[in-house]
């Protein structure tokens, strides 16, 4: 996105005219909420990986209760 925010800005003075500003900001702000929501996302997707870590991690000794049963 940011590419094409800087190939309208050279068009923008090239044809020296104002007409892409607001295409100009319009970019500008769906960046910012595409960068937010990546923001989100990676959060949301380190808390599902930490979550699938705990979650082996108790199968696994789970099973290893299961198959190796103490003698009491």
């Amino acid at each position: 996105m940011l590419i094409m925010g800087t190939v309208l800005n050279k068009i923008k003075i090239q044809m020296n005219t104002n007409e892409y500003d607001e295409t100009i900001q319009q970019l500008a702000v769906q960046i910012t909420y595409i960068n937010e929501n990546q923001k989100s996302y990676t959060n949301h997707q380190t808390s599902l990986e930490q979550l699938l870590s705990k979650q082996t991690e108790a199968l696994n000794k789970a099973f290893d209760i299961f198959l190796n049963p103490t003698n009491e």
